[in-house]
């Protein structure tokens, strides 16, 4: 007969008859923090033990099942601070005990990208960093860490759409980037001053927990129109598995893990993701996914600079939005052509990027070439008819662009041009370009 046991999981009680296994686990308990009678404790379980002198730097290496990083004090568990463990690194001596460690643990309800984030934000922490990571057995690693670097933090972090949103009584203040936050549960750090004798190493004779999804943080954001992919890993459980999925944006499908598709409606879904194995082990969590709405785009072909400004030029006297264009200092992703170096008024370009509400268009490509001569015009052109943009030293008229300069004739009877005036010109087209130089222009 398989002999059976009946197991109660803390921090979080979680009672359950599970067949014999035997588990490794791992607690500590660390000194008060500054100014508190708190303290951080955590603990977790490995499927084996971990080996003398070697290096873990990642959950999987160290065949982690489960762990929390909490905060204590003499009533139990600090509200909100009992934290899943999202990355451990740790280093055992000779014997096999820890003597050297780094360990996070997180919880996060975010929304939104700053500067109006919204949600909370649990972090709990322990370092102790004075052998870590020696380099013996790990490639490259050698020096990589002089000298002891230790401490413990525990923080709730509040993010708000704005201060005047948060509750009543809440210390909202600003971040450098204008995001409003305030704190729930901050400035607990303490020099731990810690060592391995504060580990305690045991065993768990009952079968290991369920399986959890682990995909390395939230869902990351979307954008309508744009393809979207993200995968959830098992770190623990027998396949073959069950997966469900419910909530998913419009446009996104789920499949053994896999999030696939392109989303067609912006909002924040709730989606709820479960997961079962052969031997009925289970779990679920709940996210919360962000998808943006498309992203404006912004082009035009043979503008003329008009003006040239730090970062950024006005094409076409800069009527519209979008022919404010900005670039990046080093002027990436600029090809120049035709002999030019640099942005010059009168010169041609070609640009697309992205339009934001309010600066104009950031460029992703732009190509600039040559001013426009005399010797490039070559097909007659003539013709009068309304004025529907207008600029320096240029006007449309439907989709055709007439220039003028000093050499040709042009008479302006009114105070200033509008749209919905007359232009009546005659000159020369740029087959390459349409662009018509006026030889006479009469604006009326």
């Amino acid at each position: 007969m398989k002999k059976t046991t009946t197991l109660c999981l803390a921090p979080v009680l979680l009672c359950m008859s599970a067949l014999a296994y035997s588990n490794t686990i791992y607690t500590y308990n660390g000194p008060n923090l500054t100014g508190t009678g708190d303290h951080l404790s955590i603990s977790f379980t490995t499927t084996t033990p971990l080996a003398p002198s070697k290096s873990y730097i990642t959950l999987p290496s160290a065949n982690f099942v489960s762990g929390y990083v909490t905060v204590m004090n003499t009533n139990g568990i600090v509200p909100g601070l009992n934290t899943p463990i999202e990355s451990l690194q740790v280093h055992t001596d000779s014997a096999g005990n820890i003597d050297a460690w780094n360990i996070f643990g997180g919880i996060s309800t975010l929304t939104g990208l700053a500067p109006t984030m919204q949600g909370t934000d649990t972090q709990a922490y322990s370092m102790n960093t004075l052998v870590f990571i020696p380099g013996s057995d790990i490639p490259g690693a050698v020096g990589l860490v002089t000298g002891a670097y230790n401490y413990e933090q525990a923080t709730i972090v509040n993010f708000y759409s704005s201060c005047a949103n948060a509750p009543a009584g809440t210390n909202c203040t600003l971040a450098g980037n204008g995001q409003p936050y305030g704190y729930s549960y901050s400035g607990i750090i303490n020099p731990a001053h810690t060592n391995g004798s504060w580990w305690q190493i045991s065993q768990d004779n009952t079968n290991p927990p369920p399986a959890t999804i682990n995909f390395n943080g939230t869902f990351p954001a979307g954008t309508v129109g744009t393809a979207y992919s993200t995968s959830l890993t098992v770190t623990n459980g027998t396949p073959p598995y069950v997966w469900t999925a419910t909530g998913l944006p419009n446009g996104l499908t789920f499949s053994n893990g896999s999030i696939l598709g392109t989303p067609t409606t912006p909002g924040t879904y709730s989606v709820n993701i479960g997961l079962s194995d052969s031997t009925q082990a289970s779990a679920s969590h709940t996210y919360s996914v962000v998808i943006n709405p498309a992203v404006a785009t912004c082009s035009n072909k043979d503008a003329v600079i008009t003006s040239v400004g730090r970062n950024f030029i006005v094409v076409n006297g800069g009527l519209n939005l979008a022919d404010h264009v900005w670039y990046t200092p080093s002027a990436a992703g600029t090809t120049f052509t035709g002999g030019t170096t640099g942005f010059l008024t009168g010169e041609l370009v070609d640009f697309t990027g992205t339009l934001d509400p309010v600066a104009g268009c950031y460029a992703t490509s732009m190509t600039v070439k040559p001013a426009p001569t005399v010797g490039n015009y070559t097909v007659k052109d003539e013709g009068r008819k309304k004025i529907t943009a207008f600029g320096d030293h240029y006007v449309f008229v439907g989709t055709k662009k007439i220039i003028w300069n000093s050499t040709s004739s042009y008479t302006l009877n009114a105070a200033q041009i509008k749209v919905g005036m007359i232009a009546e010109w005659k000159g020369l087209r740029d087959k390459a370009t349409g662009i018509v130089l006026a030889k006479s222009l009469v604006i009326n």
